[in-house]
């Protein structure tokens, strides 16, 4: 008989893979989905329109900048899902963190089979969607598929981002360090997720999952700690760069690593969600035990979903957002390209599969077991030993 820690690989090969969505959708009790201003933001209501799938209730999240860019997308978005569900809700962003939960957590039957569709949802809809849901799931049994649509181009093209990175380096760049899809840093920082409170003041150290606004980056690294911000890198700053599924959006990694300043940084891939979270883990680790870890979250949309798993397996983590003032809204990308399915499942069982990354449990050599045990041995991911 030994104690060993569950160690995240175990726990890797127990989470499920991103899948290609099929055309036939399973049917849902409850269809979340985003307001927003992306082709894209429309395309899995039309899936589910066109596959004939059953969905009983539609959540929208609505949002409230770029309200002109979201218009129009917005009404064809609530027409679609009139259409294709029984009773339609639409909530905004507005209020605490608790309200917000409150709000989404009333809306959810007993038992719910939900589809959450983060095509066109900001990186702080879906951590707080997702850290709702893991909350509600503490108290009723859901289920919840992930569905995901990627956008055929995305802007800038890489002719404009090489033309906008020379007018940085150049000095000559009035809109700052980033590439215009957002613009400058909000004043307020949203905490996603608040870690455990201390008293007693603490270390800080952070993980940077990078996006294309270097100024956000620096202006939520000044947030925690301004010598995080310091020219030379600094030991408890960690980044992690996305690398895109397709090779004719390569450029973007490169681009990316360039306008946040050339930091030494872990790559993962922005599709699979698995590879950032085990970056988190590795960070987690090297973490001073009386260190508080932030992630400020800037990358991907399944990168988002890694972060919330992130916090959920670890009570102590904080995550930060500081979002933009506004958005590049009609020149953000066009079109839909792959579409994509993470099937979570149960959230109840998820929840315990990840919170038991670290955890100790008591194994046996099968061959030295005693003939009459007095308890049933069990290991934190509900296996028997």
């Amino acid at each position: 008989m030994r104690i060993t820690t569950v160690s995240y690989d175990r726990v890797a090969e127990m989470l499920p893979g991103v899948q290609t969505l099929e055309a036939d959708l399973r049917d849902y009790d409850v269809l979340i989905c985003a307001a927003g201003f992306e082709d894209r933001a429309t395309h899995i209501t039309e899936c589910v329109r066109t596959s004939n799938a059953s969905i009983a209730t539609a959540i929208i999240l609505d949002y409230n900048s770029n309200t002109e860019d979201n218009a129009g997308k917005r009404n064809e978005l609530v027409s679609l899902v009139g259409a294709a569900t029984g009773t339609v809700h639409i909530i905004d962003d507005q209020g605490t963190e608790f309200e917000f939960d409150k709000r989404l957590q009333s809306l959810l039957p007993p038992n719910a089979r939900i589809l959450f569709d983060v095509s066109a949802c900001s990186g702080a809809y879906v951590l707080r969607v997702m850290r709702a849901l893991f909350e509600h799931a503490r108290s009723q049994p859901i289920s919840v598929d992930i569905a995901y649509a990627s956008a055929h181009d995305y802007k800038p093209s890489q002719e404009e981002a090489e033309s906008l990175i020379k007018r940085f380096d150049e000095g000559d760049a009035a809109e700052g360090t980033t590439l215009g899809l957002d613009f400058d840093a909000d004043e307020t920082a949203h905490i996603i997720a608040p870690g455990d409170v201390r008293l007693e003041p603490v270390s800080e150290s952070a993980v940077v999952i990078c996006g294309f606004n270097a100024d956000r980056v620096a202006a939520s690294l000044d947030k925690i700690d301004t010598s995080f911000n310091i020219d030379k890198n600094h030991p408890d700053v960690r980044f992690i760069s996305g690398h895109p599924p397709r090779s004719r959006d390569e450029w973007r990694y490169g681009v990316m690593n360039r306008i946040n300043g050339l930091r030494p940084s872990q790559k993962a891939s922005t599709l699979h969600y698995q590879e950032t979270l085990r970056h988190l883990e590795a960070a987690y680790s090297a973490t001073e035990p009386r260190s508080r870890l932030t992630v400020l979250p800037f990358g991907s949309k399944m990168q988002s979903i890694a972060v919330a798993l992130f916090a959920e397996a670890h009570s102590d983590v904080r995550v930060q957002m500081l979002p933009p003032v506004s958005y590049g809204g009609a020149g953000y990308s066009h079109g839909v390209g792959e579409t994509y399915l993470l099937p979570l499942g149960d959230f109840g069982r998820l929840s315990t599969t990840v919170r038991a990354i670290n955890a100790l449990c008591i194994e046996e050599d099968v061959d030295k077991r005693p003939r009459t045990t007095a308890v049933a041995l069990t290991d934190p991911l509900g296996g028997a030993l």
